[in-house]
This record gives structure tokens, C-alpha cells and sequence, in this order.
């Protein structure tokens, strides 16, 4: 692939960290949950890493160097469910959070898998190993907010008497 086409696909992925940056930045200021607060913002700040290690490799390539991949030190893990203590006195009224972590399942799904493309795309070692950490760390934000929406949808279900059981 040649350089043109890596800045391109560089810059796509900038913007979807950027986007999700945002989003974690907006969810945040938004939820009235104090550990839901701080999840989102610590989402922001892993988006926020992942565009700039992006960034550099960008640079690299614009001014004709080597991609350069130095992975951000995000250690992305399983986390306990984070709305977990407002159960069940909050959970009722939690339909903004429920819908938050819809979208945010969504974006994360649609990055990582634009990353596992884009690894298969590329030719350069480096790049491919930049696409494959982004994917397995979108990957991580994935099942974290899928397994957060999951918890919560269900307990506000059951609360408002709208789950089937």
C-alpha cells in the first residue's frame, strides 16, 4: 500500500478516536452516576491515547519515516460492572445510561472492526501490528460496555416491569 493510502486510513482512524473520545467526554458529563462518570472519562482518556499514538505514526509517515508505533500505555481490562451500586435504587431511571452504553457498544464495534480490516489491508508489519493492538483494545471497550448494558438494561427491565420473566 502505498503512502497515500496508509495516511488516508491513518486519518479515518484518528477520527473515529477522536469521535469516541467525544462521546465518552459527553456520556460523562451526563450521567448523574458517579462510577459511570469516571468510566466514561477513563474511556475518553484511553480514545484520547489511542489518537495519539495514531497521530505520531501519521506524522511519521508525512514526513517519509517508517510507521511508528509506540502502543500508548493503556491497560484496558474487564471491569466490574460500574453502575453496579446504584442497583436497584437508581436503576429504574437509568435510561440514559442504558442508552449510552447502546451507543457506545456500536461505536466500539464499528472500530474494531475497521482496525481487523485495516490490518488485513496493509502491507507494512508495523501498521499491522498497530491495527491488531487498536482492534484487541476496541475489542476490550466492546465487551466492557456490552457486559455493563447487559447488567443494567436487565435490572431496569425487571424494575419497570417490562422483562418477560
Amino acid at each position: 500500500m502505498e503512502q497515500k493510502g496508509l495516511l488516508s486510513i491513518l486519518h479515518q482512524a484518528m477520527e473515529i478516536e477522536v469521535t469516541g473520545r467525544e462521546f465518552y467526554l459527553v456520556t460523562a458529563a451526563h450521567t448523574e452516576d458517579p462510577q459511570g462518570k469516571e468510566e466514561f472519562l477513563r474511556l475518553a482518556q484511553e480514545e484520547e491515547a489511542h489518537f495519539r499514538a495514531l497521530q505520531k505514526s501519521y506524522e511519521a509517515i508525512e514526513g517519509g519515516r517508517p510507521v511508528l508505533w509506540d502502543p500508548p500505555d493503556v491497560a484496558s481490562s474487564a471491569l466490574a460492572p460500574f453502575f453496579a451500586h446504584a442497583l436497584p435504587e437508581r436503576a429504574a431511571k437509568m435510561n440514559f445510561e442504558i442508552s449510552a452504553l447502546s451507543i457506545g457498544v456500536m461505536l466500539e464495534k464499528n472500530s474494531f472492526e475497521f482496525y481487523a480490516k485495516m490490518a488485513i489491508e496493509v502491507n507494512d508489519p508495523q501498521a499491522q501490528a498497530m491495527f491488531r493492538d487498536l482492534e484487541e483494545w476496541e475489542k476490550t471497550h466492546y465487551h466492557n460496555l456490552l457486559q455493563q448494558m447487559e447488567l443494567l438494561k436487565r435490572d431496569s427491565w425487571a424494575l419497570n416491569r417490562f422483562a418477560p420473566f
